[in-house]
């Protein structure tokens, strides 16, 4: 993987960057490790342009303060935020192990039925610990994750399952435009009420863990079509198939959680995570096959090695990480003290001082639902993509050429565009360094290959 920094390894304060394990258009990760410690930690380091703006380092401190507030052993801790050589960084917990998405590519989408029910168990009980999650003050945080797919899920050879991507709160739903014209999102995944851009809750996520579960055991998508606006559609009016029908000897009990949790009408699910979770537990005596989440990992990675490289844990050494002044990160009290090192006072505040601008930032121009749409085509039941890149950018038609104004100047019937999440609350102006964020953050989006072409969204949605 190429990275940023030319020579690695190298010091970076008072931690070693060992490798990078990626990078996009804010920030670089990278495999490090701290001053006499020998179990490694990742790194997430801001890029330079990014550092140098005030109002975003303190966004960045009000989003990892609220990271700090999970204390789960299914979610990724966050150990210190600080800046050093004039770059922001963010010190986590590394997890050794490998992502759902590649497990499951490997078998073909066929992930054992106790495995995947038991990861289940833990990624429902992580969610249940977020949604319920309150401030220092007791106020509740509604902290709903948004992005439940098995790319964010690290499972390692020691049986542990981990969500990533968790502890910051945001204002808007998953689906958002980058630039006029396109939309970016893991489609896929996305609750209908994601994409009618409802006010989310925690039971969003439990639609999602019900796509992935379904995904990872049956080797389908369960709203597969065709074309991206053909899925949300999928999404918003058709029931998947039951995945007894797709795979033989599916246990009645794993299927009815499943299909309890992917009802399109919220209110129809599990009330909370706990419920499914509970639902889960029950289901687990009558699941048969392997249900040792961590022997199945390691026969895996044994048994394909050039698909699941060993991970560096081995290299690195066991050791607990030693943190200044005997803190502990696993105690309720470090969890939420996050330990900010080397950042201006300036922007050391709590979330609700941040919180106007923080909405800005996150905020997107939504599409409503306006009148019914038409039927999808019939699903294809083409194996569950399982790991493959999603196109950089979706193929413009002919009719949508480049002379032709942006899509929804015309209007398109079945949709009602555009409002944003600040039209439900007085106006607010827009400062030079909120338009420079956005459009750095626009770049790596496209950079990253994130982003869809929203004008054939639009026009497919009409015909």
């Amino acid at each position: 993987m190429v990275s940023l920094e030319p020579s690695l390894p190298k010091p970076f304060g008072k931690y070693t960057l060992l490798r990078s394990l990626g990078y996009g258009g804010t920030a670089e990760i990278f495999l490090a490790r701290g001053p006499q410690q020998t179990e490694p930690l990742v790194i997430k380091r801001l890029l330079p342009e990014l550092s140098e703006e005030p109002q975003f380092l303190a966004m960045l401190v009000s989003e990892a303060k609220v990271a700090a507030l999970l204390d789960h052993p299914a979610l990724v801790r966050i150990h210190e935020l600080g800046k050093e050589d004039g770059q922001v960084y963010m010190a986590m917990e590394y997890v050794p192990g490998w992502d759902l998405r590649a497990l499951a590519k490997v078998v073909r989408g066929r992930v054992p039925f106790g495995v995947a029910a038991r990861i289940g168990l833990a990624l429902a009980e992580a969610l249940h610990h977020a949604h319920r999650r309150t401030d220092l003050e007791g106020r509740p945080l509604h902290l709903v994750h948004r992005d439940v797919t098995p790319s964010n899920v690290m499972v390692t050879a020691g049986g542990e399952v981990k969500l990533i991507d968790f502890g910051v709160a945001k204002a808007s739903t998953q689906i958002t435009f980058t630039q006029p014209g396109f939309v970016k999102g893991k489609y896929r995944f996305l609750s209908p009420e994601q994409i009618e851009q409802k006010r989310l809750d925690g039971r969003s996520d439990l639609f999602s863990l019900g796509v992935t579960l379904y995904e990872v055991t049956t080797g389908v998508e369960p709203f597969d079509r065709e074309q991206i606006v053909d899925i949300l559609k999928a999404i918003l009016r058709f029931d998947p198939e039951p995945p007894s029908t797709l795979v033989a000897g599916f246990p009645p009990a794993l299927e009815a959680v499943l299909m309890h949790s992917l009802t399109k009408d919220r209110d129809q699910r599990y009330p909370d995570a706990q419920a499914m979770a509970n639902a889960l537990r029950q289901a687990l005596p009558h699941i048969g096959g392997p249900g040792d989440v961590g022997a199945w990992v390691r026969q895996l990675a044994a048994a394909h090695p050039d698909r699941l490289p060993p991970c560096e844990e081995e290299e690195l050494g066991t050791e607990m990480v030693d943190f200044p002044e005997g803190e502990d990160p696993s105690s309720q009290e470090r969890c939420a003290e996050l330990m900010i090192v080397n950042l201006p006072d300036a922007v050391e505040r709590e979330p609700d001082h941040v919180e106007p601008w923080a909405d800005w930032l996150a905020e997107p121009l939504s599409l409503r639902v306006a009148e019914p749409l038409p039927e999808p085509p019939a699903p294809l039941r083409r194996p569950s993509a399982m790991g493959r890149n999603t196109p950089a950018a979706m193929a413009m038609p002919p009719s949508l050429g480049a002379s032709r104004a942006p899509a929804w100047t015309h209007a398109a019937p079945s949709l009602v565009a555009v409002e944003t999440a600040s039209s439900r609350r007085p106006r607010r102006r827009v400062a030079s360094w909120q338009v420079a964020v956005g459009l750095t953050l626009l770049a790596g989006a496209v950079a990253a290959g994130t982003v869809l072409v929203l004008q054939y969204l639009l026009a497919a949605a009409g015909r």
